[in-house]
């Protein structure tokens, strides 16, 4: 296979890994599966902490995080990766029940690219991801 060919080949790979990331262990393995259904790579975290330890072993093109967790919030999660220069620059998605104004700015302030209100819809994630950054 010509090198271009294997290039696009890892490059179609990487663009379908994502780190699924909220402490309520249903709903990230339910997301987790949805998303796999799709034909996605996905790991899943339970906390921000975990989150950021697999974003930086897995390099992935995206993540889909909640906000509200106990010990790092996604907000601080999302920061943290933007802050980094060791670690790709994913897209990242968050969802969250507290779909004020409000958290949707600070969702994005800390670096986040886009903001779903939970349930999030799953052709407009979808849409997300496959937009990426």
């Amino acid at each position: 296979m010509p090198a271009a060919e294997e290039e696009a080949d890892e490059h179609a790979m990487k663009a379908k890994v994502v780190v699924v990331v909220d402490d309520d262990v249903g709903a990230a393995d339910s997301l987790a599966g949805a998303l796999e259904m799709y034909g996605y790579t996905v790991f899943t975290a339970y906390g921000g902490r975990q989150a950021l330890d697999l974003i930086l072993e897995t390099q992935p093109h995206s993540v889909v995080s909640d906000i509200d967790m106990p010990g790092m919030s996604g907000l601080e999660e999302a920061a943290e990766v933007r802050a980094r220069r060791d670690v790709c620059q994913p897209c990242m998605v968050a969802v969250s029940g507290a779909a004020s104004e409000d958290m949707h700015v600070r969702a994005l302030h800390a670096g986040f690219d886009a903001f779903l209100a939970k349930p999030a819809s799953m052709p407009e994630l979808l849409r997300l991801l496959e937009r990426g950054r």
